[in-house]
This record gives structure tokens, sequence and C-alpha cells, in this order.
């Protein structure tokens, strides 16, 4: 759940990613780089809801995953979302989106000794 301030007409939705090859094992022949599966996402203020479609609907939406047969979309890690219902006002908004799996994903041994560090 995350507010939205009244100016903003879009965002992106950030994450780390992986490839199930790398994470699962090779015997998984999948090398897409995949971050959230995302499923409903809603934009609501304090009097109405307005169900967001445009993951689902746009094929080359940037920083989603190829279209799944049921209504849910991976992220590549930065994917972008149109808030085309947020009207212009002087109120805030909530987005929420349902999480439906995320993609486990291996630390870099580099990355993690430099956060050891710090």
């Amino acid at each position: 759940m995350f507010m939205i301030p009244p100016d903003v007409k879009s965002v992106w939705i950030v994450s780390r990613t992986s490839r199930p090859c790398d994470v699962i094992g090779s015997f998984v022949d999948d090398r897409r780089n995949l971050g959230l599966l995302i499923g409903d996402i809603i934009l609501y203020d304090e009097s109405k809801i307005f169900p967001l479609k445009s993951h689902l609907e746009i094929e080359d939406l940037e920083g989603w995953d190829i279209q799944e047969k049921t209504p849910c979309r991976w992220t590549n890690g930065r994917a972008y979302l149109p808030l085309k219902h947020k009207k212009d006002t002087n109120s805030s908004m909530i987005l929420l989106f349902k999480v439906l799996s995320k993609q486990s994903y291996i630390l870099d041994q580099e990355s993690d000794n430099i956060q050891k560090i710090i």
C-alpha cells in the first residue's frame, strides 16, 4: 500500500530480479529476468475505487514480462504503471497492488561482503 501525492501521474514498481534457471537449477529452462508477479492493482481515494488494468491490457508496457494466461503479470525489476484514473485533485490517493509471487534471488558474493563491511 502506497500513498500517491496529488501531482503524480505514473509510478515505477521496482524490485530485485533473478532468473528461475539460476535460482531453481539448470533443469529449469526459464531464463527470463523476473521480479514480482502482480495481480490486482487498485487506486482509491476517500470515496471511489479505481481498478487499474494497464499491466494486463497493454502488451508492450515498459518493464513488464509477457502477458500470462491468468490475470497477472511478472515485472522485470522496474515496471512502469500509468495512473490514468488519477484526477487532477489536491488530495492524495492510495495505490494497492497484490503480489502473488516473488522470485527468489541469489546475493552477489561481492555485494554481500560490502554490506558486511559497511
